[in-house]
Formats: C-alpha cells, sequence, structure tokens
C-alpha cells in the first residue's frame, strides 16, 4: 500500500495510518517532488509530472504492484498514474 499526501504538505502527516496498516500489509509512504525532505525541482510539477515522479519512484523501489491510498492532491495523482500506467 502507497499512501500519497495532498498539496502543501509530506507524507508525515500520514504516518500513523501507516502504523496501522503495517501489521496487515507493507506500506510506503512517499514525499512527492517540491514536498517535506524530497528534492525541490526547478518548477512546480502539474499532475501529470507528479504521477510520472510516483511510477519511477515505485520502480526505483521495487514495487511492482500497488494500492495506492491518497488524499487532496494525492487522489489527482494517484488517478492519474492509474489511468496512464494501468500495469
Amino acid at each position: 500500500m502507497v499512501l500519497v499526501h495532498g498539496l502543501g504538505v509530506s507524507g508525515s502527516y500520514l504516518l500513523p495510518t501507516a502504523l496501522q496498516l503495517a501489521p496487515h500489509c507493507h506500506v510506503w509512504v512517499p514525499d512527492l517532488p517540491g514536498f517535506g525532505r524530497s528534492d525541490k525541482p526547478a518548477r512546480t510539477l502539474g499532475v501529470p509530472e507528479l504521477a510520472d515522479t510516483l511510477i519511477a519512484w515505485l520502480d526505483a523501489v521495487g514495487v511492482q504492484r500497488a494500492t495506492l491510498l491518497a488524499n487532496s492532491l494525492g487522489c489527482q495523482t494517484s488517478v492519474d498514474a492509474a489511468l496512464r500506467y494501468p500495469e
């Protein structure tokens, strides 16, 4: 399960949820680019670019299949990722 945060925050507010889920499944809580402890891009990224980055991160950490649980901007990012990368 990947918890995807919303606009203006980092994934840290999702850590209590991650702790509740952790006994039942693998849980990841990434920070999207420009948020939390992530690298800051040269410009603000739109939803498609955030989705591309989320998919690239999933590939980089070896997650081949995931359930995305999101809030706020994370919802748009997750839906865009799911639509464009259904595999």
